[in-house]
């Protein structure tokens, strides 16, 4: 009982907390970098309980550079909806969640933002053109106005292909990581990469071994230095390795490492995705469907109660979650 008590407060918090935000003129006021969260330690954390984490499906969380903005995706919880939220730091004090205006009509997801806070690149279904049929996933990007974000450009047809293009992630030089099940895969998804040079990308190439495989490798995370990438692997059901995050070390000849299950730990109660450290190097940001326990269990549930454990987080759609990004160099033991 003691433990139904507890967890049924909790959800409730977070219910009411989170309905009819502002932010700044409401009980509840978040400042700080990370919306006045307590850090977590070596053990990952639901990020912002009600505020973040509220119940619906949550995923890809991005800082800017300058950790005044947030931008995440909320999708439906049959993924034929998804829409790029946005929330932002104005006085020290976080404001009410909002649509990116650049989102909400079409299915848009996977956020990132580069080094200069001068480009947000993101993948969509969108048409290429105005009353163009194409509209499988590309990559696209905005870039910063005097307004706040310009209409969305489309990398073009040199990085995108008649596939699934999805995962955009840009280093420090400007090299763009993504993921794609395009013909030059070797199995499922597979993780490519193009070169930015002279202001222009070059031709995507596969990754290729230890990081892709035949399984479906997707939504990396690349350091800016690009000395370890994370990403998720969905693993075939004949396969003998985990599904869920890993990592990969660049070696002293350049190479990637074998690959490292990240653990149960992170991959908790089922596989992890959409790894992010935040741009102070501090938290390993990541997306997980975690459903810690059933408090319930053998008991009669009121209608607050039912409520609660349906409509909190935690409840099996996508929740955000945090810990230490010590755990990285931790990892690194493992080689």
């Amino acid at each position: 009982m003691k433990h139904r008590t507890i967890y049924l407060g909790m959800i409730l918090l977070s219910i009411f907390s989170s309905n009819g935000q502002t932010m700044q003129n409401e009980e509840r006021v978040l400042k700080g970098p990370y919306l006045g969260q307590k850090p977590p330690g070596m053990t990952p954390e639901l990020f912002a309980p009600g505020v973040v984490s509220s119940g619906m499906n949550e995923s890809s969380l991005v800082y800017t550079p300058d950790l005044r903005e947030i931008y995440f995706d909320v999708t439906h919880i049959t993924h034929q909806y998804t829409a790029i939220v946005c929330m932002k730091r104005q006085g020290g004090i976080w404001q009410r969640h909002e649509v990116a205006p650049f989102s909400g009509e079409f299915m848009d997801s996977s956020s990132f933002i580069d080094g200069d806070n001068q480009k947000l690149f993101f993948c969509s279904n969108r048409p290429y053109k105005k009353n163009h049929d194409k509209q499988d996933f590309d990559l696209w990007y905005v870039e910063r106005n005097n307004k706040g974000w310009s209409e969305p450009i489309n990398l073009g047809s040199h990085i995108n292909s008649d596939k699934i293009d999805v995962n955009p992630c840009v280093t420090k030089n400007g090299t763009l990581y993504f993921a794609s099940n395009r013909d030059e895969g070797m199995g499922g998804h597979d993780i490519f990469k193009s070169f930015f040079i002279d202001g222009l990308y070059q031709t995507p190439e596969n990754l290729g071994a230890p990081i892709n495989t035949s399984d479906f490798e997707s939504s990396p995370y690349i350091s800016p230095d690009e000395s370890y990438i994370i990403f998720n692997v969905f693993v075939r059901s004949n396969s003998d390795r985990n599904s869920g995050l890993h990592i990969s070390y660049k070696t002293d000849e350049g190479l990637w490492s074998k690959l490292i299950y990240m653990g149960d730990t992170i991959n908790m109660g089922g596989p992890s995705m959409f790894a992010h450290v935040s741009p102070d190097g501090k938290y390993l940001f990541f997306t997980s469907q975690n459903v810690p326990y059933l408090p319930y269990a053998g008991e009669a549930l009121n209608y607050a109660e039912l409520k609660a454990m349906l409509t909190g987080p935690q409840n099996g759609s996508g929740d955000i979650y945090w810990v230490d990004a010590k755990i990285i160099d931790e990892l690194r033991s493992r080689e």
